[in-house]
């Protein structure tokens, strides 16, 4: 804030303005300049914006006159969200020592937006007798230049007409909004019609009218007594009133409420200990939760309210998937400082989830649970507990659009400067004990699929198949807590790494996250690996063809996690024994050279590295169309992949590798179906070995605690230590089964599970 004052003749010369500090993102600056004189006040009023265009702009003065104050405007125009009014002449608003008002003031814009106070002067019956009118006005633009309100959008039409007389008030008001928007919030046109009128009793007599596109849909009807503590005796009468009307007022629209509510509502008693009785129908009514693909239906049955007490009788909400969560307890609002409830919940199969992509959405897909638990205590003290279990026919999306996953800078914060001579007092903010708690066990279905994509164009992904058992907890003390082991038992990772191209990683069987407290920061074990095959020269011929496996070897603690590059060649006995007498870091080199230009680059090797460097030009152009073709495929949304692989066989003949690739998911993921193809090209080829399927495999989950598998399967190139490469096909069954104990293994009869205590701690 700057403010000058200045002296001149007999009058006091102001100067004020309010700017923006280099951190305020308000865009806007004020300014009253005027003057103070002997029997009044001037002063000009201007609120410009970032481009210096005013969205407030006028003059008042305001003066001792007759026993009283006149106010008005003196400018000709006046400008009130970014709109230009024209001010009738002798405009004027007094107000006299017997608190008398007396206005003429119109406020009138080129298409037909005005503002007018009137007073009826003639009226001597009556202490007060004014109205305001305001015609097509438009809130946005002016409520949008204050700091503190709400943001609102609008065009306000209505009138609001007050009479007081030495014995009573009445106020009466006939309010309409038409394209209301409250906090991006969609409303309708919304209007009012208010009755605020004394009684002799001294109670206060109100009747107001609700309407949405000029149909009413809500009334309340009642008498205010403002002795004692305040006594209201009013009737809430509904009529299809939009539930939406609430979703204004939460936080980003996280959860909204989207439907109809009927029903009649008797208010009764003190304000601080309301008895509320009545019964409420929910009409097509639904919770939503636009980001996280939330939206469950209401049972269109009576919500039942006896004595400020709200019954939950076997009160069912619905998913996508009709499958109830059922609720049973009750809510109790009578003492509003010490509300309380008791609900218990039960729900199997529940899509929680079921939502496709939008602009908005941090979750996407289907998610299906088990839920048992109870919500329990004071509202200021809740307490959850209870068994989730995230079911098999899961298939969701996470979009990470805040964090990322950076590599750390080695020469960050090797010096840094401190002030120790801090005369600030330590303050320590001590958490506050009470407030909503949590612990629920949490089981995930080892065939539950998740996907995690790392930023918003799903380039970056890691893929993820598994289980486990978590702890998940929470309290204002110790914020969230989560414990227990992800295991994962089959998934990919796409990342692009510096230097490194994006590649596509298969993550290894027993790979795990263990979560030990903070949620963000698990301790991860997880290998991930790509196949690539490449020439390998050992002498002055043209090299043989070497399969490869090289990947990361992901350690430590996330988001600061161990990277290891490891590469191995499992099929290749010699290569194997090659890599083995290599250290740790020479290995890591070859793997981070293979996964960069797809060659293997052996600096002890003279040949090789000839080899490599006459295998550039392919290997580039080999990268560029796996990226055209796994682009072009994710674009038609099929799950093939494709790749090409130029190299020589023993005898020195070039060929080319078209492989394609393809895996499907169906019935709540049951079914798997992977297929791979394979067409070679080449002088040496024949059209025997030119085009052919790799392997066929059909594998089915025969029971939702995948204990139980069948499956049959086709593989053109297996591979028998005693027969060498052949075709195989055949049948399979799989029964899993967790262990304890060894001797568990021939213990076929299921385990009564333990009986858990009750807890005994008093609270």
């Amino acid at each position: 804030m700057r403010m000058q004052l200045a002296t001149h003749s007999d009058q006091l010369v102001y100067d004020i303005a309010v700017l923006n500090g280099p951190a305020n993102e308000y865009p806007y600056r004020g300014y009253l300049k005027g003057t103070f004189y002997e029997h009044g006040i001037r002063s000009d009023v201007s609120i410009l914006d970032q481009y210096d265009r005013a969205g407030v702009a006028l003059s008042l003065q305001a003066a001792m006159a007759d026993k009283g104050i006149r106010m008005g405007i003196t400018s000709d125009k006046a400008v009130l969200g970014y709109k230009e009014f024209s001010v009738n002449d002798s405009n004027y608003v007094y107000i006299g020592r017997d608190r008398r008002l007396s206005a003429d003031m119109r406020l009138l814009a080129d298409d037909g937006a005005g503002v007018q106070l009137s007073t009826e002067d003639a009226d001597t019956t009556s202490l007060q007798n004014f109205t305001v009118s305001m015609n097509r006005f438009e809130l946005g633009k002016l409520l949008a230049m204050l700091p503190f309100a709400p943001n609102m959008q609008g065009t306000l039409n209505g009138d609001y007409h007050v009479v007081q007389t030495a014995e009573d008030m009445t106020v009466s008001s006939d309010m309409t909004i038409r394209n209301f928007v409250y906090e991006n919030c969609p409303m309708g046109n919304v209007g009012t019609q208010l009755v605020y009128m004394p009684k002799e009793d001294g109670t206060h007599y109100v009747d107001g009218i609700i309407t949405q596109d000029d149909r009413e849909v809500g009334s309340l009807t009642g008498t205010y007594s403002s002795e004692g503590r305040g006594r209201l005796d009013a009737v809430l009468d509904m009529d299809r009133l939009p539930l939406g009307y609430v979703n204004g007022f939460v936080p980003d629209q996280l959860v909204g409420l989207r439907g109809y509510g009927e029903g009649s509502l008797s208010v009764k008693g003190p304000l601080d200990q309301l008895d509320i009785n009545g019964e409420v129908y929910l009409d097509s009514s639904y919770i939503v939760s636009v980001p996280y693909g939330v939206e469950m239906r209401f049972a269109n049955d009576p919500v039942l309210i006896r004595n400020s007490r709200i019954e939950f009788e076997n009160f069912e909400m619905f998913a996508n998937n009709d499958s109830p969560l059922n609720l049973a307890g009750y809510l109790d609002f009578a003492n509003p400082a010490r509300m309380q409830m008791d609900v218990r919940m039960r729900a199997r199969n529940f899509q929680l989830i079921d939502a496709r992509e939008n602009p908005r959405s941090e979750v996407y897909g289907k998610a299906f649970v088990d839920f048992d638990g109870r919500m329990s205590g004071l509202l200021s003290n809740l307490r959850l507990t209870g068994q989730l279990d995230v079911l098999g026919n899961t298939d969701m999306t996470y979009v990470m659009r805040d964090g990322t996953l950076t590599t750390d800078s080695e020469l960050k914060d090797l010096v840094r400067f401190t002030q120790l001579n801090d005369s600030t007092p330590d303050i320590v903010a001590r958490p506050d004990l009470t407030g909503f708690s949590m612990a629920l066990s949490i089981g995930i279905d080892e065939q539950a699929h998740i996907i995690c994509s790392l930023n918003a164009d799903h380039s970056n992904y890691i893929d993820l198949f598994g289980g486990g058992s978590l702890l998940l907890s929470y309290d204002p003390a110790n914020s969230v807590q989560l414990r227990g082991r992800y295991t994962l038992s089959n998934g990919e990772m796409k990342y692009s790494l510096p230097v490194i191209p994006l590649r596509t990683f298969t993550i290894h069987d027993g790979s795990y996250l263990e979560f030990t407290g903070d949620p963000m920061q698990p301790i991860l074990s997880i290998v991930a690996t790509e196949e690539v095959k490449t020439s390998v020269s050992e002498g002055l011929g043209e090299g043989r063809l070497v399969g490869f496996q090289c990947g990361v070897a992901l350690s430590k603690r996330f988001p600061k996690p161990g990277v290891e590059f490891i590469i191995n060649a499992p099929d290749d006995q010699e290569m194997q024994n090659t890599l083995n007498t290599k250290s740790t870091e020479e290995r890591s080199k070859l793997a981070v050279t293979m996964l960069a230009s797809g060659m293997y680059f052996d600096a002890t090797n003279t040949s090789s590295t000839n080899t490599a460097m006459n295998g550039a030009l392919a290997s580039f152009l080999q990268s560029q169309v796996n990226n055209i073709t796994g682009k072009a495929l994710n674009t038609m949304g099929l799950d093939i992949t494709a790749n090409m692989e130029s190299a020589a066989d023993v005898n020195g003949s070039l060929h080319t590798d078209y492989t394609f690739k393809f895996s499907k998911r169906l019935w709540d993921n049951r079914l798997r179906i992977n297929m791979g193809a394979r067409v070679s090209t080449g002088s040496n080829y024949s059209q025997e070995n030119g085009a052919y399927f790799d392997n066929f495999s059909l594998e089915y989950r025969m029971n939702k605690k995948e204990t139980k598998y069948l499956k049959l399967y086709y593989e053109r190139e297996a591979y028998d230590y005693l027969e060498g490469s052949l075709s195989e096909f055949g049948a399979g069954f799989m029964w899993k089964r967790k262990l304890a104990h060894f001797r568990d293994i021939f213990r076929f009869r299921s385990r009564q599970p333990l009986a858990v205590p009750a807890d005994s701690t008093k609270r």
